[in-house]
């Protein structure tokens, strides 16, 4: 059990180059001109690749956790506000995406579903580590 769970820490450190190539797409179009589609295309290539490492990073050790985070874990009321609002951002991006992909068979439509995923899962991951620290959840 711990050989697979060592393999997940290892492939967490995947959202390293991930974060960094949405960043580079992001940047993208304050640096090279184009057209609309140009534009929607980095947009879309960076949430996508966010989105997938918003996914790796949910896949680190939920039992360690860093000062910021367990200050914010253990404000209970604060913490609900949070993932209230991280559940309800990602539910929105997600569907709206999968609107846009099926109905608009848009481009657009995937990378603002793998970023609405990716965020849900980043919730997920907040959860278990709220409810490895506290019983209050």
């Amino acid at each position: 059990m711990n050989s697979i769970l060592k393999i997940f820490k290892y492939v967490a450190y995947l959202n390293l180059p991930l974060m960094v190539g949405g960043l580079y797409y992001a940047y993208r179009p304050f640096f090279v001109k184009g057209d609309k589609a140009f534009y929607l295309e980095s947009i879309s290539m960076a949430l996508l690749l966010i989105g997938f490492g918003m996914t790796m990073t949910s896949l680190r050790d939920v039992k360690k956790i860093d000062k910021m985070g367990r200050f914010i874990i253990e404000r209970p009321k604060f913490f609900k506000r949070l993932i209230y609002l991280s559940v309800t951002i990602s539910l929105l991006a997600t569907f709206f995406g999968l609107y846009l992909l099926i109905i608009g068979s848009n481009q657009f439509g995937i990378g603002l579903t793998s970023f609405g995923l990716g965020f849900l899962s980043l919730a997920k991951s907040l959860i278990d580590q709220a409810k490895d620290l506290t019983a209050h959840y």
